[in-house]
Parts: C-alpha cells; structure tokens; sequence
C-alpha cells in the first residue's frame, strides 16, 4: 500500500563536500549552475566538521555523504574525514559518491592497495555510483570521461573489497529516457549486485533566480533534455516494480518514490527535485562545502547556517 510522509524540519543526511573539483564534463553538473566555493585548507576544514557534524548526531542524524566535485580528487581529505567519523558507531549510512574514473588506481608506486581497498579499510561503508547508462561507451560520453574503466570493472573490484555499491541514474534525452530504457537499466543493475538504484530527474531550477552567464549552459541543458518521473513511475508499476511510498517535503520541492522490483527484490527510488525552492523556516539540506561553511542550500551566502541558527534546534 501507497504511503504517503511528510520530511521534519531538518536533512535526514549530511553531505561532506571535500571538493567542487571534478574530472567530468557532464552537461548536466548541478554545481555548474549554482555555486562552487574554493577549498579552504583541511585544519579548518576539519574542525568544522567536528563542530556540524557532532551537532547533527546529537540532533539525531545518522546519514552522511561524502561528495564533490568528484571526492576522490582529494582522497587525503576523504581519509581524514572517514578518521573523523569512525567515533559515531552507529551511523545508518556512511558512502562516498564518485564517478568511478579513480576507484581502482594504485595509490602509489609499489603500492598493493587501490583506492577502493584503502577507503574500505578506512572504514566507507558504500559507494553510490554515478552510472547514467548501461552502455559503457554511452555513459563515458555523458560523464566527458571517454577513458574511464567500464562499469562491469569497477563493481567486480568493489564486490572484491566486499564493499557494496548503489547506483546513481540521472534520466536524460540522449541518455536513459523511457520506461523501457528505465528497465532495462534496471535489470542490468541488479545483474551487476547494486545494493539500490538511485534515479533523478535532470535538475529543475527555480524561475526567479538570477543565473549568471557561466552558470546558464547547464539550466539550459536541463531545460532541453529534461525527463519527467511522474509518468515514469506510474509505467513502471506495469512491469513488475512495487510501490512502497511516496516521500514529498514540504520544506524544497522535493518528491520521492521507493518501489520493489520484483523478482529481485532490489529497491528503486525515483526523485524529483527544484533547486532554489528550498524554505528559510528549516534546514531540508545541510552540507558542509569545501571553504569549511555549513549550507543548507545550494545558492551560496544567502544559504548559510549559523552558530545562532544551529543553537536555536535542541536535540
């Protein structure tokens, strides 16, 4: 049965961006179309988490994301994070997101140990996946990374390491666009043992921002090739996919639906999101960004979150 909840006044998860650097050229990059602080130095850095983080828990968050950019171009900072979180030992969630193109370098000269074993012996506990096609030569296009190991490769190591791995899919013209691409996506996923399949609409942006020159290409491009889930997620109800609830927050237009896919029991979330929609009345997304400043948005100065603010929510 259809359930229908309402998200409180705070994120359920805390995003830990060690960078808004990245290797890709994806057209669709929601940072090209808002807003990308510089990266401040790690001592501070670090310290901010401790402080943001540790007031997070204590308010009852137990999710956190490691994120860029892509992270794994400061995976120095991505350790020292994991140290940093290794005290909280009941975290629900504690993954990495990156587009794959540096999991399985050796670290150094001689070295035995790839990035991926390192970071699971740092104690990561996923990897979501950025994967936006099934077809390896179609993806790569997509991320600007022609070069990059197949998908196929990467998981074999991941399943080595016995780290587990979800999928990240953004719907888009050129890329996976009906329900039927949607689909076949799918089985390949669970074909390939991804824990979860994790599928976005292309960014939506809100009308009344003013977008500078360098950021227009992006929206544009989201515009263009925009695909929309609503209709998708009614089709899929057709071909075996279960619906088990249906998530709208009332602080960002945000709407998410989780379903089953049967046979394999393997869950998919559908979500659709506005940037820009967010409500100054609570904190629906917190990240803490490279320059060591808590957000809770994704439009730069106007989004921070203070001491003052922090201190207003007890846990």
């Amino acid at each position: 049965m259809k359930q229908t909840k309402k998200q409180g006044l705070m994120s359920s998860q805390f995003d830990v961006m060690v960078t808004s650097v990245c290797n890709a050229r994806c057209a669709f990059c929601v940072q090209e179309a808002t807003f990308k602080p510089p990266c401040g130095k790690d001592a501070k850095f670090l310290r901010a988490l401790r402080d943001s983080f540790g007031w997070f828990y204590a308010n009852g968050g137990r999710r956190v994301v490691i994120t860029g950019g892509e992270s794994l171009l400061e995976f120095s900072r991505v350790k020292a994070v994991l140290a940093e979180l290794k005290q909280y030992k009941d975290l629900q969630v504690k993954a990495l997101y990156t587009n794959g193109s540096l999991l399985l370098r050796r670290l150094s000269k001689g070295s035995s140990d790839s990035a991926v074993e390192t970071l699971t012996k740092a104690g990561l506990g996923c990897v979501n996946l950025s994967v936006h096609h099934y077809d390896n030569e179609i993806n790569n296009a997509l991320l600007g990374l022609p070069g990059k190991p197949r998908t196929e490769e990467i998981v074999k190591h991941l399943e080595a390491c016995g780290l587990p791995f979800r999928l990240n899919l953004t719907l888009q013209r050129g890329g996976i666009s009906t329900a039927g691409d949607l689909i076949k996506y799918v089985k390949w996923g669970v074909k390939l043992g991804a824990k979860d399949i994790y599928v976005r609409e292309l960014f939506r942006f809100a009308r009344d921002i003013n977008w500078a020159a360098a950021d227009r290409d992006a929206v544009a491009y989201s515009n263009k090739n925009h695909v929309l889930v609503p209709p998708m997620q009614r089709l899929l109800k057709k071909h075996g996919f279960s619906l088990l609830s249906e998530q709208r927050e009332f602080l960002r237009d945000k709407t998410e639906w989780a379903f089953t896919h049967s046979p394999s029991g393997t869950r998919v979330y559908l979500s659709s999101l506005e940037i820009g929609s967010e409500s100054p009345k609570g904190w629906p997304y917190l990240v803490l960004m490279p320059d060591a400043v808590l957000y809770n948005g994704w439009l730069g100065s106007k989004c921070k979150v203070t001491r003052a603010m922090m201190a207003s929510v007890q846990p």
